[in-house]
């Protein structure tokens, strides 16, 4: 067997095929150092009042729907209940006919 084939072919080498600790130590220097991600949450009181912000226009949109919901509802019923009044006037009328 080849040393490429033992090794893989990603890991090619040009020393003795014995694994050494100055390999390794090079391999681990080659390492990519792990990136940090940046948390961009302020903390603190800016932090919060932000958050009750947030909250309290949430609760403000919800409470506009809700109401405009309800309105619209309020009308449909009134609008239903107007439709079945002028249905009767209207049979009522042909009726007497």
């Amino acid at each position: 067997m080849s040393a490429e084939r033992e090794s893989g072919p990603a890991l090619e080498h040009s020393g003795p095929s014995i694994a050494t600790a100055a390999e390794r130590d090079s391999l681990m220097a080659g390492r990519p150092e792990p990136q940090l991600e940046p948390h961009l949450t302020p903390g603190g009181g800016t932090e919060f009042t932000v958050h009750q912000t947030v909250e309290v226009e949430r609760e403000t949109r919800i409470a506009s729907i809700q109401e405009r919901l309800d309105a619209a509802r309020e009308r449909l019923s009134n609008d239903h209940a107007r439709a079945m009044v002028r249905g009767q006037a209207r049979a009522d009328f042909e009726c007497e006919r």
